[in-house]
């Protein structure tokens, strides 16, 4: 469901809005604002404000934790897996804000050695490369979303196989065939490598001195086979969860006028995110059952592919230097009323569901080209 063009209120006072259906499930404070975190439409605030520090320790948590669980139990391998790659998720959405100075906002060096960590142990691009590309090529609102938006829109259409100009089945078809396909995983692995060697060269020596480390440790505890198939299986998942991830995060295909404002091309290009569906209006149990088991797939969602403040990306974009990013999907909620200074006139799109999430941006695809 998209909420086109919604005001103020509009948004919050429509019948069909899943979360105030939510909010007649329970009048229990904890159960509402699990609903508020779930979906990113916040009714109240958070029962506590998040901080980058408990982000942080979230993502080591997950992230360790699954290798620790694997160690101790190898019969909890699903387990094990969707622990490690929301681990994965959330230290390398951290590693974003890195690159924007915006961990330790008073310790630049601080955050370019976090940045620089957090990549290594999770084999994303380099910190150095990401930081360049990232904060130089993608966030200019004149190159987000173009085909100037090196590795995003490109990326996707050239590499990928989302051309423009197909029918919306192309696009589902094509996903399906990425994600199940050896060679997306494999050409994904090779251009990780390609970065690292194009990485600073103490970047390099660090990435050898970590996994010999990691080598001797797997060694000594006599588990290299579970260690080996730990991070391979967690490295396959975060290659699947980084596309499920950029899909949605911007309109890829959107087409800006040549007198239109950075602020509204940021508005144009971005939409906000939220999960979950209605409960049912019937007392079925099939119908709750069904509703349930996509509960469950939005807990799953929330953890692996939007983790931190991702469905709130479209505030990050208009507030890049906010500090306060732990928050943003409160923030969100904030901005959507109007409440957000200098972005009073601007609202974005409002999409509910990942599924209408990237339905929403393969119909950008599809428009794209056609007169």
């Amino acid at each position: 469901m998209i909420l086109k063009k919604p005001t103020p209120t509009q948004a919050s006072a429509l019948r069909d809005n899943p979360r105030l259906g939510m909010l007649q499930l329970s009048d229990n404070r904890l159960v509402q604002a699990f609903f508020d975190w779930l979906t990113g439409y916040y009714l109240a605030p958070p029962l506590w404000k998040s901080t980058p520090s408990l982000e942080l320790i979230y993502g080591i948590l997950q992230y360790i934790g699954g290798l620790a669980i694997a160690l101790s139990h190898w019969q909890l391998i699903p387990l094990v897996w969707v622990l490690s790659v929301a681990g994965a998720a959330q230290l390398q959405e951290i590693a974003h804000f890195c690159a924007h100075n915006a961990f330790f906002p008073q310790y630049p060096t601080y955050n370019h050695l976090l940045g620089c960590l957090l990549t290594l142990i999770t084999g994303k691009k380099p910190f150095p490369l990401f930081k360049k590309d990232h904060l130089l090529i993608h966030h200019p609102p004149k190159n987000l979303a173009t085909m100037n938006d090196k590795g995003n829109t490109p990326y996707l259409v050239e590499e990928l196989g989302f051309e423009f100009a197909q029918e919306e089945a192309f696009y589902w078809q094509n996903l399906g065939k990425l994600l199940l396909s050896p060679k997306f995983y494999g050409e994904t692995f090779l251009a990780r490598l390609t970065n690292l060697l194009k990485a600073p060269i103490n970047y390099q020596i660090a990435t050898l001195i970590v996994l010999f480390l990691a080598s001797v440790c797997a060694g000594l505890t006599h588990a290299c086979l579970i260690c080996l198939l730990w991070a391979v299986f967690t490295q396959l998942g975060t290659y699947a969860a980084a596309l499920l991830q950029q899909l949605p995060e911007h309109n890829w295909a959107y087409e800006a006028d040549d007198n239109e404002g950075a602020k509204s091309q940021v508005i144009g290009k971005s939409f906000a995110l939220y999960l979950g569906a209605y409960p049912p209006h019937s007392d079925h149990w099939l119908e709750w059952l069904k509703w349930y088991i996509e509960l469950v797939g939005a807990v799953f969602i929330r953890l692996t592919i939007l983790p931190v403040s991702l469905g709130a990306h479209c505030v990050h974009h208009a507030t890049p230097n906010d500090h306060n990013w732990a928050n943003q999907l409160y923030t969100l909620r904030a901005f959507q009323t109007g409440s957000v200074k200098g972005w009073q006139r601007y609202q974005f799109l409002e999409v509910w569901g990942y599924r209408n999430a990237l339905n929403y941006v393969f119909v950008g695809f599809s428009l794209r080209g056609k007169s």
